[in-house]
């Protein structure tokens, strides 16, 4: 009996814990990276939009992040704020697909960050969803179109960035038709 009350509180350490404090440092890295730090702290600790994204922590839905995108993200300091707020609540859940989502869009539209860590963050969203919600590799086509629909509103230029992975959907989507079309014929 106490070894398997190890083994569960072993595995709860690695699967939360762990996953929180490497959230946190990522975090603390980034800002440490970061050209303008005050501005990352404070919009860490200081976000506008935590109140309202607190709410969502525990919940796996994307729904409510497209309207929020289309009546907030309108600048730059909304789109900090934006990633504050995604920042400050990742550390308390990793897996949340939605807050992943908003931070790659703010990543995507700050010109100060790395555009690969912008499509890290949209493919980890992408598959916490898959793997929560059960979704098929075809809903992956709707969430990709949704979220560029949604980048090209801010700046048409950011689409090239989403461009290979529609490249790489239709790819796999290939790979898997022609060999199962010509079995057929």
């Amino acid at each position: 009996m106490i070894r398997k009350c190890c083994s569960y509180l072993t595995d709860f350490v690695y699967r939360k814990i762990a996953a929180k404090r490497q959230e946190a440092i990522n975090v603390m890295e980034f800002a440490l990276n970061s050209t303008n730090f005050n501005e990352y702290v404070n919009t860490y600790f200081d976000s506008r939009y935590t109140p309202h994204f607190r709410p969502h922590l525990y919940n796996n839905s994307i729904d409510w992040i497209w309207e929020f995108l289309r009546e907030n993200a309108t600048d730059q300091d909304s789109i900090s704020n934006i990633r504050g707020a995604c920042d400050r609540l990742l550390v308390e859940n990793p897996s949340n697909p939605s807050f992943l989502l908003l931070r790659s869009y703010s990543k995507f539209t700050n010109p100060n960050y790395d555009k690969n860590e912008a499509l890290d963050d949209f493919h980890k969203s992408w598959l916490l969803l898959k793997t929560i919600s059960n979704r098929s590799d075809a809903d992956f086509l709707s969430f990709l179109t949704k979220f560029y629909k949604q980048i090209i509103v801010y700046d048409k230029e950011l689409g090239v960035y989403l461009n290979k992975a529609f490249l790489n959907y239709h790819l796999a989507w290939l790979t898997s038709f022609i060999p199962k079309f010509l079995e057929e014929n």
